[in-house]
């Protein structure tokens, strides 16, 4: 399976000194097996953070700790990250 995706460097709107790496997931994967693409639609397992697929290990009340998987957790193929260069820019 292949986890294309484009990293963009934001202004953070809630201070202006500062920026933040949104990780997108580009909408032509091609999911290894239907029980992940299903997974993946109720349960978003994308993190934008570190552009990786993750699951949920703890949630506290600072927020949650997420462990990056490497391999489909239903049919165990590897998943292969791929940085795409974004063509456009965004402010």
């Amino acid at each position: 399976m292949d986890a294309n995706y484009t990293k963009i460097t934001r202004p953070d709107p809630s201070s202006p000194s500062n920026t933040y790496t949104d990780c997108t997931l580009l909408k032509d994967v091609a999911f290894c097996c239907e029980q992940f693409r299903e997974f993946s639609k109720k349960f978003p397992s994308w993190s934008y953070e570190q552009g990786r697929f993750t699951i949920v290990d703890q949630i506290t009340y600072d927020g949650q700790t997420q462990i990056v998987i490497n391999y489909c957790p239903f049919c165990g193929k590897k998943i292969k990250y791929k940085e795409i260069k974004s063509k456009t820019r965004t402010h």
